[in-house]
């Protein structure tokens, strides 16, 4: 008797999945490397609207997925970036020491992890071959304010793996109104709202809390594994967030 209780105990212990129902939704890798496109920018520096111009003018597909994390930095200089999150700074910071180069600034572009210095002639397609890549499927329930997602690996990963998930909204504008940009309109897109990331393995689960005014229309879920040891991404996945109902 006393064995069956410790057993009973024990199992009661175990964490427990996240129960995915009928308004749960789901989206698959594709068999290629997805490459992730990475703007750092902020309301609060002239010299941004354009790359975010071209940014917008990107589609985010089965080869490429633009994200843009706004910076704080910028905030103390009179106008504090509505979409600016200390966390993309620190980011920022770590994309650049693990390219011995610590510089940061705004705009600034990273293709997968590396800095992107001529963005204005395009986006390069990766000149990389065909590894073994680990396949993600990403599933996803919105209920209530918030978001629960959960990420499936089928594949090898590297040793120090990160997966990261992140609510991404576009087609926002706003109205600035002091610091360099101060009385011009700006419009945002592949927003980066919201994201959680903490070590990968072949199921990693995250509850996002869905930030206040987010447009399930015009937004995704996206998840991605990354070498933490590097910085460098290794596959993503992308879902529309209105695919899926709310719970």
């Amino acid at each position: 008797m006393r064995t069956r209780r410790f057993v009973v105990l024990a199992l009661a212990l175990l964490p427990v999945p996240m129960a995915f129902g009928a308004s749960a939704c789901s989206a698959e890798s594709p068999a290629g490397r997805v490459q992730l496109l990475e703007l750092y920018t902020s309301q609060g520096c002239n010299s941004c609207p354009p790359a975010e111009r071209w940014f917008a003018q990107i589609p985010p597909g089965d080869t490429l997925i633009p994200l843009a994390f706004h910076v704080d930095y910028w905030d103390k200089l009179g106008w504090k970036d509505l979409y600016s999150d200390h966390r993309n700074t620190e980011r920022q910071q770590r994309y650049a020491m693990h390219a011995g180069d610590p510089v940061i600034y705004t705009p600034q572009v990273f293709l997968d992890g590396r800095v992107l210095r001529e963005w204005q002639r395009g986006v390069p397609k990766s000149s990389a071959g065909t590894p073994a890549l680990p396949r993600l499927t990403l599933s996803a329930r919105r209920e209530g304010a918030r978001v629960e997602a959960r990420l499936e690996t089928l594949g090898k990963l590297p040793a120090d793996a990160l997966a990261t998930f992140a609510l991404v909204e576009g087609g926002l504008t706003v109205d600035i109104k002091a610091g360099e940009n101060k009385g011009v309109t700006l419009r945002h897109d592949h927003v980066v709202r919201a994201y959680a990331e903490q070590k990968a393995g072949a199921m990693t689960e995250a509850t996002l809390a869905v930030p206040a005014g987010l447009a399930p229309t015009r937004s995704a879920l996206v998840a991605w594994i990354q070498d933490a040891g590097t910085g460098a991404p290794v596959q993503a996945v992308r879902l529309p967030l209105d695919r899926c109902g709310p719970g």
